[in-house]
């Protein structure tokens, strides 16, 4: 029972950990290097801060996906992770680190809200699938 999950979920628990083991990593060299040496503002506000964010939540974001068929994690990835990811992340890196206008994003804002909308288009998509079924 239990290897037939694994064997079902094999690229759903492979994303899962990849994600969490990157986003753990960033968190560890965050702690160690920035607060024990001290690190250049511009990589831990322009890549640690908003990398570990969005890994994170795709992490908790991508675990949600175990507890649905392996075949609707998959479809998922043809038909909506393949475009709005790689749009993300250029969104994080066409987004200065620094701005002088109050209402403008950082790079940090931009990871979270984009998790937040991809759950927003995923959530729809899962239960119709579902139903479809």
């Amino acid at each position: 029972m239990i290897g037939k999950f694994f064997f079902e979920k094999k690229t759903n628990i492979t994303t899962t950990v990849i994600c969490a083991m990157f986003a753990s990593f960033l968190l560890v060299s965050f702690e160690t290097k920035c607060f024990g040496m001290g690190c250049d503002p511009v990589l831990r506000d322009g890549l640690i801060v908003p990398f570990f964010w969005l890994l994170s939540f795709l992490a908790v974001f991508f675990a949600f996906f175990l507890f649905f068929k392996a075949n609707i994690f998959h479809t998922w990835l043809r038909h909506i992770a393949w475009w709005y990811l790689p749009l993300l992340l250029f969104a994080i890196f066409s987004t200065p680190i620094y701005s002088g206008n109050v209402l403008s994003f950082d790079r940090s804002q931009i990871a979270f809200g984009g998790v937040v909308l991809l759950a927003v288009i995923t959530l729809p998509y899962v239960a119709w699938r579902m139903w479809r079924k």
